[in-house]
């Protein structure tokens, strides 16, 4: 690939990029319904017509932001071996996930506010089974009598307490919240 094509590629990246960071803010200010194409192109600084160009359709961008969040939540907790005992791997899923909040918990709220904007709205092939029957496994290698319902109970909690942290005034630290959680699920502070 030439210079010049290496050079439109990283640019075109970049458009795309700043576009889903666009969207992602607008949609959770201002909601997927009220958020026009149009608003989000001018707000990333370009032509409604060159936005079509990247997405066709506000469903297909509010896809791309939702994808692009999950990819995110997944590179956090890559580096975690799938060959720790299911009670490490859990805590360190939490830890990583965790860390992440902390890290850049205006990211966080954002994806948040468009997940309860989103209740309405039918996004197909946004998949999220992949992380859910992971967890699924690992409770079901913990031992528990319902493996469903502890992943969702473990995965809605971790969810308050991130949320907790963020929109609180004066949240409280996480770490022991996520030990009491983990305790919650049969891990104990032993185990991780």
């Amino acid at each position: 690939m030439g210079r010049n094509a290496e050079h439109n590629a990283d640019a075109r990246k970049q458009t795309r990029a700043r576009l889903i960071q666009t969207a992602l803010t607008l949609f959770a200010r201002d909601g997927f319904t009220r958020t026009s194409i149009a608003a989000i192109a001018r707000a990333a600084g370009l032509s409604k017509g060159l936005m079509y160009h990247y997405f066709s359709s506000k469903e297909e961008l509010i896809r791309a932001v939702m994808q692009q969040r999950m990819h995110d939540m997944q590179e956090q907790t890559k580096h975690i071996p799938r060959d720790l005992a299911p009670a490490a791997q859990l805590r360190a899923i939490a830890d990583a996930l965790a860390a992440g909040v902390q890290a850049d918990p205006e990211q966080f709220l954002l994806t948040l506010r468009i997940r309860i904007h989103l209740e309405t709205v039918d996004l197909p092939g946004l998949d999220q089974r992949t992380e859910r029957d992971q967890m699924i496994v690992l409770f079901a290698r913990l031992g528990a009598a319902d493996p469903v319902a502890e992943q969702r109970f473990f995965q809605t909690s971790l969810l308050g307490i991130f949320t907790q942290y963020v929109v609180s005034p004066q949240p409280a630290p996480m770490a022991p919240l996520i030990d009491r959680l983990l305790q919650a699920v049969g891990v104990s502070s032993g185990d991780g």
